[in-house]
């Protein structure tokens, strides 16, 4: 019964591990298959529908473990019983001869032996699922962590564009104030349009640089300016 509990508690946990991640996307598939790896494992092109398959899948796998973990939970609370029977029982040993002590001890010793063995097993596999249940929830809280950034990040650029466009917008006003505009003020509002647009177009493709330099420019700053203060002192000792 120890040996059935343990195969099938493994096949659960691989069954888990090979299908919690499978199909989710065509997204850096090479991850998928190693939820374990939450320092690699990220993905670039996350977007919300498939963080919804991913955590929907999470969610029905982790009901699953949890319902193993419980009836392994009920389980091992009887091995116990079962276990600690000998020493409840000590007024009540069972008739043993010499002849029975001689025919079936070291049989019943091997059966021990093996039992205890299995029983370790079962317990390793019982600590791994209930890490493996924990790591799919730290992973999915990564996940939703990734993906409100990223979208943060999308709001932040959307930003950037407005910022251009309305001065776009309030030149456009003025030059359509008068009739129709005139060949020079028409040429203009071409080049402005421009302009604008290929602004746009830089900022968004460096945005990620910028932040990035921005970044360290705000991190360096208090070094840039206690610098010179730093070296007089030095000067004066």
């Amino acid at each position: 019964m120890i040996d059935q509990m343990k195969d099938y508690t493994l096949k659960i946990l691989e069954k888990v591990k090979s299908d919690v991640w499978k199909n989710t996307s065509e997204i850096e598939p090479q991850h998928m298959t190693s939820p374990f790896d939450e320092d690699e494992a990220t993905f670039e092109g996350l977007d919300f529908d498939t963080f919804q398959k991913t955590s929907d899948r999470c969610q029905r796998y982790q009901r699953m473990l949890q319902k193993v973990d419980q009836d392994m939970t009920e389980n091992f609370a009887k091995i116990e019983l079962w276990l600690n029977r000998e020493h409840e029982r000590r007024t009540e040993r069972p008739r043993w001869t010499f002849n029975d002590e001689i025919r079936y001890r070291s049989i019943i010793s091997k059966l021990n032996v093996q039992n205890d063995h299995t029983l370790q097993d079962l317990r390793r596999s019982h600590t791994s699922i209930s890490s493996y249940n924990e790591s799919l929830t730290r992973r999915l809280e990564s996940l939703r962590n990734d993906l409100e950034q990223r979208r943060a990040d999308d709001i932040k650029r959307f930003t950037y564009v407005t910022v251009v466009f309305l001065p776009l917008g309030f030149a456009t006003v003025i030059f359509s104030m008068s009739n129709a505009p005139a060949g020079h003020t028409l040429w203009k509002m071409v080049v402005t349009a421009f302009t604008a647009l290929a602004t746009t177009f830089i900022l968004l493709l460096l945005s990620e640089r910028l932040e990035e330099g921005a970044k360290l420019v705000i991190k360096t700053y208090p070094e840039w300016v206690l610098w010179p203060w730093n070296k007089i002192k030095k000067l004066g000792r």
